[in-house]
């Protein structure tokens, strides 16, 4: 008989290389629950909270300090212990006055950097659609959806205030812009943009990027915007 549907469980040895964990201690881990971040690309947050952060001590310890909602995400409370925690998520313990920034290090594992306070976070534009009523909404890279007050195009950035959801700047793909490598052999990388070279049918777009006299191609896929000349939050 056949599976139905997805498996509930992971085993260590099959979690995605994005994730910066010992594979051979124990043979099972948390696996996230499908949410605004895939698998690859987010943590569950008792695996944030054992392994990472090493805020305590077992799986049922992390689910008894989420369940006295002293843990946020994007400023809101977070209740659910498999919630997918993901690239620029910021991710609050006011308690002990934490907060940390979700990024990846230069292989592209996921990893948490610990900033000042922040209420506000970056979000990439996945999509554009039009809603009931002739609303054009767009669709962001962490699963949100939002009221387009203007026209955006996919690839933009927008800054955004959480846990309002209020859009407070746009950041335009463009030449002269700060770019963030998110991906590949460049992955961890901030530089700005200096050409973008179209793709083709058979190859896809390219982007010339430039940092402290270097040059480097990256796919436009693997770029994430975080600025104009200046980036609008510091990334390790």
């Amino acid at each position: 008989m056949g599976n139905k549907g997805g498996r509930r469980h992971l085993k260590k040895l099959g979690a995605p290389k994005s994730w910066n964990i010992e594979r051979k201690d124990r043979v099972w881990i948390a696996k996230p629950r499908p949410g605004p971040h895939s698998l690859e690309g987010s943590l569950p947050l008792t695996t944030i909270l054992t392994i990472v952060l090493k805020k305590a001590g077992s799986i049922r310890e992390a689910e008894r300090l989420i369940k006295t909602n002293e843990i946020l995400v994007d400023g809101r409370i977070v209740k659910d212990p498999k919630f997918p925690v993901g690239f620029m998520d910021v991710l609050s313990i006011p308690k002990v006055d934490e907060h940390y920034l979700i990024t990846y290090d230069k292989y592209g594992r996921i990893q948490l950097q610990k900033i000042k306070e922040q209420k506000f976070k970056l979000c990439r534009i996945e999509r554009k659609f039009v809603a009931k009523k002739g609303k054009k909404m767009i669709g962001l890279h962490d699963g949100r959806t939002q009221l387009a007050d203007k026209d955006y195009k996919t690839g933009d950035v927008v800054k955004m205030a959480v846990p309002e959801q209020k859009i407070l700047d746009h950041f335009e793909f463009k030449k002269g812009n700060t770019a963030y490598v998110i991906k590949g052999k460049h992955a961890g990388k901030t530089g700005k943009i200096k050409e973008e070279i179209k793709g083709t049918a058979a190859r896809e777009s390219l982007v010339v990027m430039e940092k402290e006299g270097e040059t480097f191609n990256v796919p436009k896929r693997y770029l994430f915007l975080i600025g104009r000349d200046k980036p609008e939050i510091t990334l390790e």
